[in-house]
């Protein structure tokens, strides 16, 4: 063996021995999902298809996807192939735009000729962009653009129709320009938006909305030819001005078989799926009609911000659909029918696949690792922003663990879903479709089963208790915690710590003035008092130097990290997070320090005792000398026994769905 061969031989000893702990189990990295085709986890917050298009002439087409909201940027996955009649696709190419401003459009969709080329084109309030794109080099050449003169508004949704002489007819879904938020004020910058002042209140007196509600119709303009662009003929569509509250997130063309060969189907902000039959070569929309189900009944798509695109059946030829959301991408089957009063019937909605995926989990992640299942090997229960609990099973062992796509926990026999609704969420109306779900599992009752206490975006506070058996989990309908006779409340989207302390179950969160607090166990629905945690100088615990809607949001663990046999707290933080107080707390005022910063994991100190804790001012969990940093919105940490080592790591949801693991090893707590 030469000495090359030899180099190579333990470089390659080296990674599998470090890998060694299992599937997806490898320290600074997400955990992969455990089998070969799992849900399909984009890189960003919410995602919106935006073309179905054969750039590597596969049997069926790729797909682009746009992801928003942090991590924007256009996105290419190859066709594999059908798993049980559902797309699975390849991993993600990301693709350029040279010379093109994310912030200069608001729609875009890549389509084909009938001569294959593929083409895109990104519209915005003042221009429309056009670009073609070579499958070689994987790029958008050369841009041109037309200015646009006419539109009142940015477009939310976009979609073209050719004509045989070159020209298209652009359709694009816009918004009447209403606000949904509450009127604006004079306020204090340092809140950075009037919206996170302590003065912002969304309701009235009344508990009515103090913000309007937008709406959103579908309009068209026409383009002369792509090569050589000029718009004009602005006029509206769709049969009103009123189609659909807030906005159309994507338009797309659909087949849905003889005499329906032209039609539009387009989603909206809260999940609705539309059809509208096509009235003429001219795009004018008849009537527009809800997608349903096979009991006839109105589908609602199982996240925010419903963004479909047609998906060509290769067997039928007529069009299914893959639609985009927060928290997932969803394959619709057409099952060919229609109801009587004229509307597309599909399958239930299922997650598209991707092949060597990471364990996906929906957006903003809250995980718990805990033997649900009473294997005797660790699973993950988590909660996240579309209101769900899931559950991934553990098929693999401890030390090597293997985690399968998720299971929606059910309690008294019903799917877990949170929703806001009209007036559960702080931040008005426009949060009907979040759930933010923040569960902690526990036994609350001491019986050997695992329970769920979980907060939520309503500020609730919610006890699932376990009334199966060890190896058969099965929840009870949820019931309020109370304290002093009222429902327990505080600050939203907090997930609470709760341990014993001393010889009591203790519970921590953040209450009404968004500062920790402890409360013990009385029984299984009730709590007493344990008063605001303290620092070491005595000051109380705050966690945020935003108001209003800026408030809660931390994720909270208690934990002998540092085996002094004193419980401290590990906690998750969103990046505005001033943990512990607004003017010298982390990570917000550390930013200057680290060039940046994002949602953090921090250790604090419990220099008192678990019967009288006290705690020293936050540090930083680091990863090989750098804080955690994880995005914008949230991270959520939980204590992991997984992997080899003898101390256990944590395993922290972050805001894109992933699960990423770091060994106690590779860990350590500075300021």
């Amino acid at each position: 063996m030469n000495k090359k061969l030899i180099v190579l031989f333990w470089l390659g000893l080296a990674v599998f021995l470090s890998g060694a702990d299992g599937a997806g189990l490898v320290s600074g990295e997400p955990l992969a999902c455990g089998v070969e085709a799992g849900p399909l986890a984009y890189p960003g917050i919410s995602n919106q298809p935006v073309g179905a298009v054969y750039v590597y002439n596969s049997k069926r087409p790729d797909i682009f996807l746009y992801s928003s909201h942090f991590a924007k940027g256009l996105v290419l996955y190859k066709y594999v192939r059908d798993k049980d009649g559902v797309p699975v696709f390849g991993s993600p190419r990301v693709i350029d735009i040279p010379g093109l401003d994310a912030k200069s459009f608001s729609a875009s969709r890549i389509f084909q000729d009938a001569d294959g080329s593929i083409h895109g084109l990104w519209c915005g309030q003042d221009a429309i962009y056009h670009g073609q794109f070579d499958p070689k080099t994987l790029t958008f050449g050369k841009l041109n653009s037309a200015k646009l003169d006419f539109l009142p508004r940015s477009p939310n949704a976009l979609e073209v129709c050719q004509n045989a002489d070159g020209s298209c007819e652009m359709i694009i879904g816009l918004s009447d320009g209403q606000s949904g938020r509450a009127p604006a004020f004079e306020f204090d910058p340092k809140y950075l938006s009037y919206y996170r002042s302590p003065e912002y209140s969304m309701y009235d007196g009344a508990g009515v909305s103090r913000g309007g509600f937008p709406y959103a119709a579908l309009y068209s303009f026409a383009i002369s030819r792509l090569s050589d662009m000029s718009a004009s003929g602005f006029r509206l569509i769709s049969p009103t001005a009123k189609e659909v509250r807030v906005s159309f997130l994507t338009i797309t063309k659909v087949n849905f078989g003889p005499g329906r060969e032209k039609g539009l189907v387009t989603g909206s902000e809260n999940g609705g799926l539309y059809y509208y039959r096509a009235l003429s070569d001219h795009c004018d929309a008849d009537v527009k009609k809800n997608i349903v189900d096979k009991n006839f009944i109105t589908i609602r798509h199982p996240a925010i911000w419903a963004s479909p695109i047609a998906y060509p059946n290769p067997q039928t030829g007529y069009s299914d659909l893959i639609s985009g959301a927060e928290g997932g991408t969803y394959f619709y089957r057409f099952t060919g029918k229609f109801s009587d009063k004229g509307s597309p019937v599909f399958d239930e909605a299922v997650p598209v696949l991707e092949t060597d995926s990471d364990l996906y989990g929906g957006t903003l992640t809250v995980p718990d690792v805990v033997d649900w299942d009473g294997d005797g090997s660790l699973d993950i229960v988590s909660g996240n922003s579309q209101g769900f609990i899931l559950f991934f099973r553990n098929d693999g062992t401890n030390r090597q663990p293997n985690f399968l796509p998720a299971v929606k926990l059910t309690a008294g026999g019903r799917v877990i879903h949170i929703q806001a609704g009209y007036g559960g969420s702080i931040q008005g109306p426009g949060e009907a479709r979040w759930g933010y779900t923040c569960p902690t599992t526990v036994d609350w009752n001491n019986d050997g089963l695992p329970d769920i206490v979980m907060n939520d975006i309503t500020s609730r506070y919610t006890v699932y208790m376990n009334k199966g058996t060890a190896k058969k989990p099965d929840l009870d309908h949820g019931s309020p915690l109370y304290f002093d006779g009222l429902e327990l409340h505080g600050t939203w989207r907090c997930k609470p710590a709760i341990g014993r302390l001393g010889d009591q179950t203790a519970l921590i969160t953040l209450d009404d003035d968004d500062q920790l607090h402890l409360y013990y166990q009385v029984d299984i629905y009730n709590l007493s008092d344990g008063g605001k945690l303290k620092l070491s100088d005595g000051s109380d615990i705050s966690a945020n130097f935003l108001k209003a809607g800026g408030t809660g949001r931390l994720k909270l663990c208690l934990f002998d990290w540092d085996g002094d046999n004193n419980k401290d707290l590990i906690i998750g933080t969103p990046r505005h997070a001033s943990v512990p107080n607004p003017d010298t707390g982390y990570p917000w005022n550390a930013k200057k320090k680290y060039k940046g910063q994002g949602s953090a994991v921090l250790f604090m100190k419990n220099i008192g005792t678990d019967k009288q804790p006290v705690f020293e001012f936050p540090m930083f969990f680091k990863y090989l000398d750098w804080p955690i940093f994880l995005g914008q919105h949230s991270c959520s940490p939980a204590i992991a026994h997984l992997g080899s080592g003898d101390k256990p790591g944590l395993l922290v949801g972050v805001e894109t769905g992933r699960y990423m693991f770091y060994a106690y090893d590779d860990l350590r707590i500075y300021e």
